[in-house]
């Protein structure tokens, strides 16, 4: 059956399936920022609450997402890279026992200033580690530059960012975890 050649019929040679390509598109800006701290600081926390309110749960889940991982010493993560470590799968095992042992613990609360301040804290080191930085500031120096506070300041650090694609490891060592032949990652 051919097509007739009428009004309503489709003429193969006139036909455009893709009228858009003929079309300018405006060009997009890329964003100033690429990474926003506070939906990281808000992603870091969310982990640490897991592995705090259910350590064994969590445990579960890290052995199911770091399986087959190492190569003797060497730790090669689901989101890419290598790590050479001392230990060897041995710490991540002693780590999952350990989390499957502890009791749960209440959940964190994101605090803004906190956070900053952590986030502070790793742009001052990236800076130096480039040979433009200055000094570290203190933890106590970065809260005060965020309004008042009271209580002991301890230590505040920020986690580099993960692909998007990948989940951030996070590790909990209680205070009897410290000796130096642990790796930390």
């Amino acid at each position: 059956m051919t097509p007739s050649a009428g009004s309503n019929a489709v003429q193969p040679g006139l036909f455009d399936p893709f009228p858009a390509d003929r079309t300018e598109t405006p060009e997009r800006p890329l964003p100033k920022v690429g990474f926003d701290a506070k939906a990281h600081a808000f992603a870091v926390v969310e982990a640490v609450n897991r592995a705090r309110t259910d350590p064994p749960a969590y445990a579960d889940a890290l052995a199911s997402h770091l399986a087959g991982c190492y190569t003797g010493v060497t730790f090669t993560p689901p989101w890419g890279g290598r790590l050479k470590t001392e230990e060897g799968e041995a710490n991540l095992l002693e780590l999952l026992q350990q989390l499957r042992a502890m009791p749960p613990k209440p959940a964190l609360r994101l605090l803004g200033p906190l956070s900053e301040a952590a986030q502070q804290l790793g742009e001052e080191v990236a800076a130096s580690a480039e040979g433009r930085g200055k000094h570290n500031t203190s933890l106590e120096e970065r809260l005060k530059s965020r309004g008042k506070w009271a209580g002991a300041g301890g230590g505040a650090r920020s986690l580099p960012p993960f692909p998007p694609f990948a989940r951030p490891v996070v590790v909990m060592c209680p205070p009897t975890l410290h000796p130096p032949r642990h790796t930390s990652w």
